[in-house]
């Protein structure tokens, strides 16, 4: 009798080691798995604003304007360039070209020129001033109204579609670095609100480090 207490003894003090064993090792193993929380710390830097174009689509809508126009032989050109320069000069239109060379289906090229403004209808010579009219009995011309681009390119893909209508010219610009959409007072306002967005997101983090 007294052997086989000894052994149920033996026995209940090998399961009781054995379950503090289990309960160690699954606290050993929960302590592996825990996430390590790192402290989140600002980092000082230099700010610098960094204007980004965007890229809208360039439109001509609303920013036309009409004109006299008529086909001319070559050999005229010149000779009217000069008249018209004389007699209606374009002060507000200086970006247009004043001829248009227009080259169709494989034939000979055919010029077009600028005459004056449209103030009324394409045959209605009245409108014309004197000095146009002129010129345009003189050499028999045959009007037309044609719409051209009321104000200079300011980026190559404008340009490419004002010359869909008629040919202008078009200066890129040289001076980028001084190119800023913000006054230079203004910029110290504007790091200070991004100071205090990192801040409060450091606020943040913290708050949520200390709950879990």
């Amino acid at each position: 009798m007294e052997r086989e207490r000894e052994r149920k003894g033996e026995r209940a003090g090998e399961g009781s080691r054995t379950a503090s064993a289990v309960v160690a090792g699954g606290g050993r193993q929960r302590g592996k798995n825990e996430r390590r929380l790192l402290p989140c710390k600002l980092v000082s830097m230099a700010w610098e604003l960094t204007e980004v174009p965007g890229n809208s689509t360039p439109s001509l809508r609303g920013s036309t304007v009409e004109v006299i126009a008529a086909k001319i032989e070559p050999k005229l050109a010149n000779s009217l360039i000069r008249q018209l320069s004389q007699a209606c000069p374009l002060e507000n239109l200086r970006h247009v070209k004043r001829v248009r060379r227009c080259c169709e289906y494989g034939e000979k090229s055919e010029l077009s020129i600028i005459l004056c403004l449209a103030t009324g209808p394409e045959h209605c010579s009245e409108m014309f001033p004197q000095d146009v009219k002129k010129i345009v009995g003189t050499y028999e011309l045959n009007t037309f109204i044609a719409k051209v681009a009321r104000f200079p390119a300011t980026s190559k893909e404008e340009w490419e579609e004002q010359c869909k209508l008629w040919p202008t010219s078009y200066h890129p610009p040289h001076d980028l670095d001084g190119v800023s959409g913000f006054k230079e007072c203004e910029l110290p306002s504007i790091f200070n609100c991004m100071r205090t967005a990192l801040r409060l997101s450091e606020l943040c983090l913290s708050t949520i480090n200390n709950n879990l």
